[in-house]
């Protein structure tokens, strides 16, 4: 694939996510293959943390995430 072509990516992961580290391995596979990649690692989180009701009651970096990948969507993946 051409890198011009690829698209940027956001990966988030959390502390306590059980995909954490194919999250990881994720975002770093797409880096080497020269993909834009914005990689977020949140501690003290769990899988669905941003948008888990109750974790973004309980815990402020749930916000945090929210806001961040508002962020990366509204400015077409350049953060």
């Amino acid at each position: 694939h051409h890198q011009s072509r690829r698209q940027p990516a956001l990966v988030m992961t959390g502390e306590y996510d059980v995909l954490r580290d194919e999250g990881i391995r994720y975002a770093n596979r797409l880096r080497e293959a020269g993909a834009a990649v914005t990689h977020v690692h949140y501690g003290q989180l769990h899988h669905n943390f941003p948008v888990w009701p109750s974790t973004v009651a309980l815990l402020p970096q749930s916000d945090e995430a929210r806001r961040e990948m508002t962020a990366w969507i509204r400015s077409g993946g350049q953060r």
